[in-house]
Formats: C-alpha cells, structure tokens, sequence
C-alpha cells in the first residue's frame, strides 16, 4: 500500500525509494518523475499528438479564463498560488485575463523543480513584464500550510489533471488538506480529466514514440546518478494499463529478468524477479457525480464549469465554505 503523503515528511527520499521497493508489490513515488531531465522529458509527452490534456484544457484557460476570473468571490487585494505549475505555459492563458482584475496581486508559483520554476519565470518576465511573481521550491504535499499567506484571499491553482496522479485515499486526503490549509472564502480551481473513449485515454499515457516509456525509465536514470545504484535500462521495459470501470490509468516499469540492483551509496540490495513490476504512476479520469462528492467532502461549495469542445476535460472553480 502508499504511503499516505503527510506520512512521508520525516522521511529522506531515499527511505522513501528503498521503502517502496522492498514491498511485496513494489511501487516508487511519482514524485520522483520530474527531476530536471523528467520535467524536460514531460514537456515532450504534453506535445505529443496523442496527449489530449494539454491542448484540452490550455483551450479551456485560453477561451475561458476571462469568464473564470470574472467569477472570482474576491473584493480585496489576493494572490494566486499554483501547485506543480511547471512550465506555465496554460496557466498563462490565465494569467492574461486577470491582468485587468485591480485585486489581483501577485503569482506565487509552487515545482518541486527549480529548472522548471526558473524557465517559468524568464516566460512570465517576457510575456507578462508588470507581473508579482514569487516562486518557491518546494513539494506542497509537505508545505501546504506554509505556501499560503494568512492575511489575503488567495486563489489556489492544482492544474493539468494533477489530482488524478493519487490514488484515491491520497487524494482524499489532498483534497481535504487544501481544505483545511485555505481560509473561508478562498477559491481553488482544479482541473480534471473526464472519462470517456478507453482507446483514446490508452493511447495518451502509451504514445507510439516512446516518450512516456523514457519518462518512466528515467527512474531508474536518476537513482543511478543520485543514490549510486546499477540499474541497466535494457533491462526493464514499461507498462500502461486503463480500467474504464475505476476510471484508472496505471503506469509500471517491468523487470525483464531475474536480477538484482545494489544501491552503492545505501549499501542496499534490491531482488526483481523476471516481469515484477514496478507501479509509478497512476493517472485518475473522473465523472460527475465524483467530482461533485469529491468538493463536497472536502469542504467547498459553488462549483462552476468549463469544459473544451470535445469534452474531455474539465476546470473547476470552488469556494472554501
């Protein structure tokens, strides 16, 4: 089972690592995907032709967003905190929009990259020059309650289908603690991606290039380089699985022989069996009546919507009641 994400707080990421791989069903947390060379790999999958998300809701912020912000509850000064933002480059979209808005102060966005953080702030500088922006480092699992100022309203942004990337107790769990960290009357808008067609969800998260398949090994890339093990690549393969029924994309790595891997710098070994799986990720789809349980649950009330054209996707706007 994962761990849930405030239990990893007094743990190194290498505890983290070496206790997802000594489990029965052996699993590494997502959030070891966006390294620097993860992060520039993930650029490539947002433009891949079958990577529907991207364009979806860049469309939705692009289109949309002028109605989005003029739907906004606040009547004073507040700041906008993105988590995950990435490079930015639909939350910009956004951001154009609200520039006209007297109340909105500054950007405060939150990657736990600090590549992709300087990279957004030289994009913002170009093509948004008057703009606040006070980006932090930071994983906002663990620094929630201290990403968000007290004093103002603040909208909080979790983009791109980032909620998906739980399973479902952690992101209840998420869900609640963006709840319980923002004030009354602050706003969250989340995007989500809806269910439908499995073939064309299969074929966004298993593109025919091979990119998502490098975005995954890369893994193993990095815990060679960071914490000295010996992983050969052309050992493992990977692995993507939809389940339209639990609306569960599912990512692996796949050990392609019996084989050991020792982590130099932990002294540690780790045994694979021939075709053991690794689970990295999991990406989630939704349908109405979840997401509606989901806001409810966790706090918020006044749900707006946006969707594409082709209904793939959907941005949601909540109010903390």
């Amino acid at each position: 089972m994962h761990r849930n994400p405030v239990s990893e707080k007094s743990l190194t990421d290498e505890e983290i690592v070496l206790e997802g791989l000594r489990q029965p069903n052996k699993y590494i947390s997502s959030r070891f995907l966006y390294d620097t060379e993860g992060s520039r790999l993930f650029q490539k999958i947002m433009k891949m032709p079958e990577y529907y998300l991207y364009e979806a809701e860049y469309e939705i912020l692009k289109e949309k967003g002028g109605e989005i912000w003029k739907e906004l509850p606040f009547k004073r000064p507040y700041c906008v905190v993105e988590l995950g933002a990435g490079d930015g480059s639909k939350t910009i979209q956004l951001l154009h929009h609200m520039r006209s808005d007297p109340y909105f102060e500054k950007y405060c966005p939150v990657d736990i990259s600090p590549h992709a953080n300087l990279d957004l702030v030289k994009r913002l500088n170009a093509s948004l020059p008057d703009l606040v922006v006070e980006p932090v480092n930071g994983n906002y699992n663990e620094e929630l309650e201290n990403l968000l100022p007290p004093d103002q309203p603040v909208l909080l942004l979790f983009l791109g289908s980032n909620i998906g990337n739980f399973r479902s107790e952690q992101m209840e769990w998420l869900m609640k603690n963006f709840g319980e960290s923002m004030k009354k009357d602050d706003a969250i808008l989340v995007g989500m991606d809806l269910k439908k067609h499995p073939r064309l969800i299969q074929n966004a998260y298993d593109d025919r290039a091979g990119i998502t398949r490098d975005f995954n090994l890369n893994l193993l890339r990095r815990f060679n380089r960071e914490m000295g093990a010996n992983f050969e690549l052309d050992r493992f393969d990977f692995y993507s699985h939809y389940d339209p029924l639990s609306g569960e994309v599912r990512s692996y790595l796949v050990s392609c022989i019996r084989q050991k891997v020792f982590f130099s710098d932990l002294e540690v070994t780790i045994h694979f069996e021939k075709n053991e799986l690794i689970h990295t990720e999991v990406s989630r789809k939704f349908d109405w009546d979840e997401i509606n349980r989901i806001f409810s649950r966790s706090g918020f009330r006044d749900l707006k919507f946006w969707q594409d054209p082709n209904e793939y996707f959907v941005d949601v706007l909540a109010v903390r009641s």
